[in-house]
């Protein structure tokens, strides 16, 4: 085992405990490891070492006593926390020769982290201190002008309540200013007519001055509209001078300091993110909100950046989802220390944080805050025991070049974090006027696609794939759409908007019945073509809709699951979960053929080989074109067919345009070829032509162009 001297294992059922005990440990500076359940406890301490282990008492299964004795003999030199909501732990159920801590919830952060950083601990301190311990006493600031007044509210607390209440005077807001940095306070008690203030205005200015304290308005006048009024204002309570005793004030302050707990506690649920404790989103559209109003009367500059952890999804499906919460705490903690304090940080959800940097001189201002941010997230970072290296693509908009308003400035930001995605990730972008202009075309585009789709403007082509040895084996459906002047717009031209958006959901069923349906009618027509191929996005798959919609369009052509193959990209099942798995096992299963589009271009290809039921890959055009002049590429290109047929994966190259790479393909023991050499995407009335041109071809030595 490794050293556990800087690492503190934590045991709570509760993920909310659980996450805040970590982020406290890592205050500490100290590294939490966590885990949901004692059994997942024990199995941790097998292969590592800890100095403190923090356990909740009472937990599903084995509990926090049972936990500690199991730990016992494993971690002998552990410090033992244990967290209870009971009044007392027996002593003799705890191990022995341990130093073990028992705090009652709510427990004092001080005197946690005391024990948790290993400071001088009772040894087997194992009751909370006793019921009978004269509490401290509750801290009142009183503003009051009236000397007379403020004699008999103190008196009269000090009567009803001996001890219980420690009351500090000041005759005005500025005294009280005054108290209020010289010691803490936990509720107010203020005179409504101070005489620098009056009614309402008193209320407003103690909210202002104190928010987080209870308050308690004291009058001279018993009006229950005015009493009404102030509690709407934000008071607590509302006593009439004269007309209650000290119980009646000790209690009216007891409660409205709980009320103002309570408020707080609603407040921060609604204004944080609950695992983090950043701002959430509708905090940091109010903190935008606030800095455009400021801009707009000072004429200030500030930057709004949204930031998305690369590949986050990775950390949760290896590490699980407990280990990734810790990871995003982690990360939350570094953008906090990248930025300035003047600077809020939020979480807007999953992996994605926001940040308002306020106020900024210039654009490189911005610049160099991004910076800094990605070079404090870059830190390795150890988690589980994994040692991982955070990277974050980050796209920036400043008020007022990229934007008036909140939705504008995020949209702005929005679109240059996708640029950076789109350049390899792990960096920054900063948006301007050419962004602007790609934006306002990227919504011109999706308002036309939509458009399109609903008049039914897309059409399919079909390319053929032919053996190397010349037989017609299939053909892919690509789609296309017809523009006015005549131009047809390619796949990549708006597919890629299409999947974005989730309109490819909306086609896709539409994509599969027309090709289906034109696999038989080419058959009908005498026309023999073994199975046609489409393609399908990682966006249908989450629907959970797609298995039924490949069966409906199959069996509604006479096809059979033989006929149909389905193409997806290494992207796509990178974003894969348990459904897609599942579906795709389901499919194969069923006889439909699965292939690999774009291999070579994504970041696992031989692990998806092994990992899904993959019939076929396809070699991306990009490795194909540089076959006949790179001799390194045609020797990658000639390990890939080896490696498929191997194990049994028929190999397709694509964007075949050349005799001489048509040539080396089939020397290299290619199985299908695909590309503008052997035709390019036609309609579907002009297929049957294009097929019976290649038939021609079968028996010649070699394939020629049709062109």
């Amino acid at each position: 085992m490794g050293t556990g001297g800087s690492r503190v294992l934590v045991v709570d059922d509760e993920p909310q405990v659980r996450n805040s005990l970590a982020r406290a440990v890592r205050g500490y500076g100290l590294t939490p490891v966590v885990a949901a359940t004692a059994e997942e406890a024990v199995a941790l301490s097998q292969g590592d070492d800890f100095s403190v282990v923090i356990t909740d008492l009472q937990m599903p299964g084995m509990g926090g006593l049972a936990l500690l004795q199991r730990l016992s003999p494993i971690l002998p030199e552990a410090r033992f926390i244990v967290l209870t909501g009971a009044d007392g732990v027996d002593p003799e159920s705890l191990p022995r020769g341990h130093r073990v801590r028992v705090f009652q919830k709510p427990w004092s952060d001080a005197e946690l982290a005391e024990a948790v950083r290993g400071e001088p601990l009772a040894r087997r301190s194992s009751r909370p201190p006793p019921r009978n311990k004269e509490p401290k006493p509750e801290r009142v600031l009183l503003i009051e002008d009236d000397a007379g007044d403020a004699m008999l509210f103190e008196t009269a607390l000090r009567l009803a309540y001996p001890g219980r209440f420690a009351v500090k005077h000041a005759k005005s807001f500025e005294e009280a200013r005054e108290q209020f940095r010289s010691g803490e306070f936990s509720v107010v008690a203020v005179d409504l007519e101070l005489g620098e203030t009056t009614g309402i205005q008193t209320v407003m200015r103690v909210q202002a001055e104190f928010p987080d304290l209870g308050l308690v308005v004291m009058s001279g006048t018993d009006d229950a509209d005015l009493a009404l009024q102030t509690v709407q204002a934000g008071a607590q309570d509302y006593l009439v001078k004269g007309k209650v005793g000290g119980a009646t004030i000790g209690r009216a302050l007891r409660y409205a300091e709980e009320r103002k707990r309570a408020e707080l506690r609603l407040a921060d649920i609604a204004f944080h993110d609950q695992l983090t404790g950043l701002a959430n989103r509708t905090l940091f559209r109010q903190r935008v909100a606030q800095a455009l109003a400021r801009s707009r009367r000072a004429e200030g500059v500030f930057a709004v950046l949204l930031l998305d952890v690369d590949r986050f999804k990775s950390v949760n499906d290896a590490l699980g989802h407990d280990a990734g919460d810790v990871f995003l705490c982690e990360l939350s903690d570094r953008l906090k220390a990248a930025t300035r304090e003047t600077d809020t940080v939020a979480r807007l959800g999953g992996d994605e944080f926001a940040i308002l940097a306020e106020p900024i001189a210039s654009t490189e201002d911005v610049e160099f805050l991004a910076q800094r941010i990605l070079s404090v997230l870059n830190e390795p970072l150890a988690i589980s025991g994994v040692l991982l290296k955070p990277t974050a693509s980050i796209g920036g908009a400043v008020h007022p070049e990229s934007g008036e308003d909140s939705d504008a400035l995020l949209s702005a930001a929005d679109a240059a974090m996708y640029v950076v995605k789109g350049q390899g990730r792990n960096g920054f972008h900063l948006h301007g006027a050419q962004l602007t202009r790609q934006v306002a075309k990227r919504v011109e585009l999706e308002a036309e696609l939509r458009a399109a789709i609903e008049n039914e403007q897309l059409v399919l082509h079909y390319q053929p794939q032919l053996s190397v040895s010349g037989d017609f084996v299939g053909a892919e459906a690509l789609l296309r759409w017809p523009q006015e002047d005549g131009r047809l717009l390619s796949a990549m031209d708006f597919v890629p908007v299409l999947e974005d958006t989730g309109m490819i959901v909306q086609i896709g069923p539409w994509i599969l019945r027309t090709a289906c349906q034109q696999l038989a009618t080419w058959r009908r027509a005498g026309c023999h073509v073994d199975r046609i191929a489409v393609n399908l996005s990682a966006r249908q798959f989450l629907k959970g809709e797609l298995v039924g919609a490949i069966r409906r369009a199959t069996c509604a052509a006479g096809l059979m699951p033989q006929d149909l193959e389905l193409e997806l990209t290494e992207t796509a099942l990178l974003q894969n979960d348990e459904g897609t798995e599942e579906a795709l096992f389901a499919l194969s299963r069923e006889g439909y053929r699965i292939a690999l589009d774009d291999f070579g271009t994504g970041y696992c290809s031989l692990a998806y080989l092994q990992q899904f039921p993959i019939d076929a890959i396809k070699i991306d055009k990009s490795f194909v074109a540089d076959i006949a002049n790179a001799p390194k590429r045609r020797d990658l290109v000639g390990g890939i067919i080896q490696l498929a047929q191997r194990i049994g994966i028929d190999v397709v190259a694509e964007g075949v345009e050349t005799v001489r790479q048509l040539d080396l393909l089939q020397l290299e023991g290619c199985d299908i070829v695909q590309g503008y050499l052997i035709g390019g995407a036609v309609p579907g009335d002009m297929f049957p032509e294009l097929v019976r041109a290649q038939l021609e071809l079968r028996r010649q030595p070699g394939l020629q162009s049709v062109g």
